[in-house]
């Protein structure tokens, strides 16, 4: 007698799909910290209508909701056993750019270094006095990088960090529609 393959226990993994508010805004949410599950999410996650997600003991939860809405940091969500999970957005690292303001570098060498990061698909924004480059490639592949144009460039003053932003310091690099093709 052949055993089919054994299915997924579905008993194992809990879905959430109820949404009940965000803690941030209903703290009584949070009344009954034992029945609490917190998951964190990266922020591409946010818009999906299905999530896969193990909490860092381990246990798999399944979060459904419609793709017409964000989750926020602070979400809560019930699942069918009445257990809540809440939402954590991951920290986002960034690398952000500070240019001496004493120091005297030509506007074109500026332009000249955004259309580079761009050229790399190395998405920025500035914010105030910071120009922050999101990273989609290793962190020091992208400082190394930023150096050696900013040398060859000949641009002084320039400060490189790393920077690790929270949920409410996310730095919104706008993902538009645009799609371009070149030649590299």
């Amino acid at each position: 007698m052949n055993n089919p393959a054994k299915p997924l226990d579905s008993a194992a993994a809990l879905v959430a799909d109820t949404y009940l508010g965000n803690l941030h805004e209903k703290p009584a949410l949070a009344k009954d910290s034992s029945q609490i599950i917190t998951v964190e999410i990266s922020r591409q996650d946010c818009q999906k209508g299905r999530i896969f997600v193990q909490t860092k003991t381990g246990q798999s939860i399944g979060i459904v909701k419609g793709r017409d809405w964000l989750l926020k940091d602070g979400d809560v969500l019930s699942t069918q056993s009445q257990q809540l999970v809440v939402v954590r957005l991951q920290q986002q690292k960034v690398i952000a750019l500070r240019f001496d303001s004493s120091a005297h570098n030509h506007a074109v060498h500026l332009v000249h270094l955004g259309h580079v990061l761009g050229n790399h698909h190395w998405p920025i924004v500035i914010k105030g006095d910071v120009l922050y480059v999101e990273l989609v490639a290793d962190a020091e592949l992208v400082e190394s990088t930023i150096t050696e144009l900013a040398s060859t460039l000949g641009i002084q003053g320039l400060s490189i960090s790393t920077d690790v932003r929270s949920a409410e310091q996310f730095v919104d690099f706008g993902r538009s529609k645009h799609v371009h093709q070149h030649a590299h």
